[in-house]
């Protein structure tokens, strides 16, 4: 196994380790994600200090940070309108920290489309919001042409909120699949 490989081994294991704690307690620790944020840095500097000395370790101290600050701008925002959590925010930032920009933006995308192609929408109809929703959407449209004084009070149901963590383990595992990680 390269040192590549090593590095995405470590990733994959901590983003299952995550999935499996979000699961059972809706919160990712940080030990595994600022401990895999410390230790993406860590290896892509080591990695490349022993492939080119002083300047392949700047090269991966530069990766390293490329990968955090591209994989975690998108979650970020997303925190900061309330939409996500703060682990999952890291746990982002730890994947482009020990797999790179590439990689990592490539999980994050197959993330968002598990979420809202699959998750999302049997969370809907396991809760029963969907009906309500589809109520609430009719409405809106109908109001649209009616005038002001005839307009229906329209209520839009609470949607549920969705543990990222496994969407994430997914969208990982379909990104390495597709980069030919496990052949």
């Amino acid at each position: 196994m390269d040192a590549g490989r090593t590095a995405i081994g470590v990733c994959f294991a901590i983003v299952a380790i995550s999935a499996i704690w979000d699961l059972a307690s809706r919160h990712i620790p940080n030990i595994l994600t600022l401990g895999g944020i410390a230790l993406g840095i860590a290896l892509r500097v080591a990695l490349g200090y022993t492939d080119a000395g002083w300047g392949g370790a700047m090269r991966g101290l530069a990766w390293a940070v490329a990968g955090i600050g591209l994989c975690g701008l998108l979650p970020l925002l997303s925190y900061v309108r309330k939409e996500v959590a703060a682990g999952d925010v890291k746990l982002f930032a730890a994947i482009g920290a020990l797999c790179g920009p590439a990689l990592g933006m490539n999980t994050q995308a197959w993330t968002y489309a598990v979420i809202i192609l699959v998750v999302w929408p049997l969370r809907l109809v396991r809760n029963g919001v969907l009906r309500q929703a589809a109520t609430a959407v009719c409405s809106d449209l109908a109001n649209m042409f009616r005038s002001r004084d005839r307009r229906v009070a329209v209520t839009h149901p609470a949607t549920p909120t969705v543990p990222m963590g496994p969407s994430i383990f997914a969208g990982m595992f379909v990104a390495l699949t597709i980069h030919g990680v496990f052949q």
